[in-house]
């Protein structure tokens, strides 16, 4: 979800007409990068309540409607689904270094704490021990740093050109996870109790199964609220 945001501020930042607040960047600075870092946190920061006349939905607590990753392979093998997702600790991001080239733009990224609130499904596996249940999850990731990449074309609508965001990637790395899911195996609270402490004790290789699928299913949710923004927004406003 960071990833979004970073690239929609990026781009309100870089034009002229710009919210009560925000200020633009200039290439032309030697320090364009620094002043790009700043204003794209500034902006974040600003637009935790959500601004509807740039399209952008309330930031902290994010909602999601829905996550779905389909069975892994190796010791983590599940179906899992998240629904009704609120993800909270966005507005406690701080961007580190932001590069770009119109292209490609890199931004790195430390956040403290996300929090990712939500119903859950789970069927499946994780190393030898089964695991299903359905009900209230948290999965809470600590000191999260994220080098997020986005690359970029352009679109032609009559006559002007507009920004079209072609991917999105980004690898999750924090330095924990923790996670919490309620009401696993029907209820029965001493194989749940268990099986959340197995969880935790064993959280190094679910992230490494559950990386690739989770950045995969934000970033198809990401680039299609990139784009309804982007597409509104010409080329040349963003690209001076």
């Amino acid at each position: 979800m960071l990833r979004l945001l970073i690239l929609l501020c990026a781009c309100a930042t870089a034009f002229g007409a710009l919210p009560k607040g925000w200020k633009a960047c200039s290439k032309s600075d030697p320090k364009f990068s620094d002043c790009l870092s700043k204003e794209i946190e500034k902006a974040i920061k600003s637009l935790v309540k959500g601004d509807k006349s740039l399209g952008v939905m309330p930031l902290d607590p994010l909602r999601i409607n829905k996550i779905g990753l389909s069975k892994g392979r190796g010791p983590v093998s599940m179906e899992l689904s998240l629904e009704d997702a609120d993800v909270h600790g966005i507005s406690m991001l701080q961007v580190k270094d932001t590069k770009t080239d119109w292209k490609t733009m890199n931004v790195k990224v430390t956040v403290p704490k996300i929090v990712v609130l939500s119903n859950y499904k789970v069927d499946g596996k994780v190393l030898i021990l089964p695991i299903t249940g359905q009900g209230k999850g948290n999965l809470t990731l600590d000191d999260l740093s994220l080098n997020i990449e986005s690359k970029w074309n352009r679109i032609k609508k009559g006559n002007t050109e507009y920004f079209n965001m072609e991917s999105l990637t980004v690898p999750l790395e924090p330095k924990r996870l923790y996670i919490r899911l309620e009401n696993l195996f029907n209820g029965d609270k001493v194989l749940g109790e268990n099986m959340n402490k197995f969880l935790n004790q064993n959280w190094g290789v679910l992230l490494d199964e559950l990386r690739e699928p989770v950045s995969e299913a934000l970033s198809a949710v990401f680039i299609q609220i990139a784009n309804q923004v982007l597409n509104k927004i010409p080329a040349s406003e963003i690209d001076k």
